[in-house]
């Protein structure tokens, strides 16, 4: 990943200029649009499993804290008493996941502990119950759920963090407010960028339509500098 965003849009307006709406195009559009044709060529690639083995690809959250929490509502399959004895309880991260793409099986996520000793395998809560008191439970294994409010969810003997990589629509790096998201590096996959550049400007070339109404009007990271990728 070596482009910035910047650079892919200044791209894909390079392809535009024949377009008349080039100019009324915004930059946050024209990503979000990117986002969505990625996040299907991901979900393709990753019927054969090319995307998994890519993990030079994802970005890295080193130390993703987590606190000790309730049970909540929407995770009945996990009753209480699971979690009485033994030192279990269970854990949620300080801070939702950032927006992720996924494949067939799910986000496209690896969950460690900090020292790369236990890996953390995606589980409905339904089923942590039969897994954690079966008696060949695989040593060094544990197991995550990415919960409805984008918080990660564990079962562990006073853990305090992990650490998380994935394959995010948007850098991760803590947002700086002195640095354009247009400077940012682009997460998006290199060998998917070139193919994802030409679909998006065919598709846009080839619509009739205007373009829709911006969803974000109060949202202007992408266009802090954007004459610099008129």
């Amino acid at each position: 990943m070596n482009e910035t965003i910047g650079e892919q849009l200044y791209t894909l307006r390079n392809n535009l200029r024949s377009v008349d709406r080039d100019s009324r195009i915004s930059n946050r559009y024209l990503y979000r649009q990117l986002l969505r044709l990625a996040s299907v060529f991901i979900r393709r690639d990753s019927d054969s499993r090319r995307i998994l083995k890519l993990t030079n690809l994802y970005q890295v959250i080193d130390h993703l804290v987590l606190d000790p929490a309730e049970v909540p509502a929407w995770m009945p399959g996990l009753p209480t008493h699971v979690l009485v004895g033994s030192g279990r309880s269970l854990r949620k991260s300080r801070q939702p996941l950032p927006a992720l793409f996924s494949g067939q099986s799910g986000d496209l996520l690896l969950v460690t502990s900090l020292d790369g000793s236990r890996r953390y395998h995606p589980k409905n809560p339904a089923l942590w119950p039969a897994l954690l008191n079966r008696q060949e439970h695989p040593p060094g294994w544990g197991y995550y759920h990415r919960g409805a409010d984008d918080h990660l969810y564990l079962i562990g003997d006073d853990l305090e963090a992990v650490t998380v990589r994935g394959l995010f629509q948007y850098p991760v790096d803590p947002y700086d407010p002195a640095i354009s998201r247009l400077e940012q590096t682009s997460p998006l996959p290199d060998y998917l960028v070139h193919d994802l550049l030409s679909t998006l400007t065919q598709s846009l070339r080839q619509s009739p339509l205007g373009i829709p109404p911006d969803e974000l009007q109060n949202d202007n990271r992408l266009e802090k500098t954007a004459g610099q990728a008129q």
